[in-house]
């Protein structure tokens, strides 16, 4: 039986190169809108995050919870809670479920292990990812352990703001420690500011630009499943709202750039419910314009 990690090549956010079709590159970038805000707004509770030290009774204070997620290409996501508090997020499309995160907590209210099932093929096995923490209740490491005693480790440095820093990804084989990828923050007043991924084989870079007075209402719920993100290289625990976003990355001598802008319509509590991104691409004549809808429940 093969045990794998969840499969992260299905939610990479930079586009190939070379596009062969026009429509194809408008499914593509539609999509990849569709992960990019599942990954930057993916809860809206304004509960205590695991940045903050653990507070056992800190869910009565969550005010909305988005409970639904959906663009117009019929990919869905639906969140399951248990109290205030998630314990699955399932992806679907065109109503048919494709997969989903089982979270389990700890005895401190923290998720302790996440635990990615594909609905379409319930015989695959992939491994769990164990989430521990430091001393201040912060998110410090994840592991997925293989049978035979490979691990893969995500460590997490923060500066001396308690902001993080760095997110390096390792593999130990047989006891021997490869480096796989690094990941560094830079931060300006509460806001990620710029983004810059290094491996072997690819270099990444995101630098982005806010507006500085519209409050990120999803911060401290974006935080409590912060070891969620590292797949993605962006860390969406900013203050403030995204409004522009300049992306690139080289991979074996070719190098993808990106422009992005973002516009939001927001309910009275100020939550977004209809965000839009309109997205360049050098060498092509029209902007790629994406929508995605968010529901709530609010207290």
């Amino acid at each position: 039986m093969n045990v794998h990690l969840y499969p992260f090549k299905h939610y990479l956010f930079h586009l190939s190169p070379q596009f062969k079709l026009y429509r194809t590159i408008q499914i593509k970038q539609s999509f990849l809108f569709f992960v990019l805000f599942f990954l930057s707004f993916l809860l809206t509770s304004c509960e205590k995050g695991i940045f903050d030290a653990p507070q056992p009774d800190s869910e009565s204070s969550a005010n909305c919870l988005e409970t639904r997620q959906y663009d117009y290409e019929g990919a869905a996501i639906e969140r399951i809670y248990k109290g205030n508090r998630i314990t699955k997020l399932e992806f679907s499309r065109n109503d048919t479920l494709r997969n989903y995160y089982d979270f389990t907590y700890d005895s401190n209210g923290r998720i302790a292990l996440s635990q990615y099932v594909n609905a379409l093929n319930v015989n695959a096995k992939y491994l769990s990812e164990v989430i521990t923490y430091n001393d201040e209740g912060k998110w410090s490491e994840s592991t997925f352990t293989y049978s035979n005693g490979d691990v893969v480790t995500r460590s997490v440095e923060y500066d001396n703001q308690g902001q993080i820093h760095k997110i390096i990804n390792s593999s130990n084989k047989s006891g021997s420690t490869t480096v796989n990828s690094t990941t560094t923050y830079t931060w300006e007043e509460g806001n990620i500011t710029k983004v810059s991924y290094t491996s072997p084989t690819s270099q990444r870079e995101i630098e982005y630009e806010y507006d500085l007075e519209l409050e990120n209402k999803r911060q401290k719920a974006q935080e409590k499943l912060a070891f969620y993100y590292y797949n993605s290289i962006e860390l969406p625990h900013s203050k403030n709202m995204l409004r522009q976003r300049s992306y690139s990355s080289t991979q074996q001598g070719t190098t993808t750039k990106s422009s992005s802008e973002y516009q939001y319509e927001l309910d009275a509590q100020g939550y977004p419910v209809r965000i839009e991104r309109s997205t360049t691409y050098p060498g092509y004549p029209y902007p790629f314009d994406d929508t995605t809808f968010f529901e709530y429940e609010c207290n």
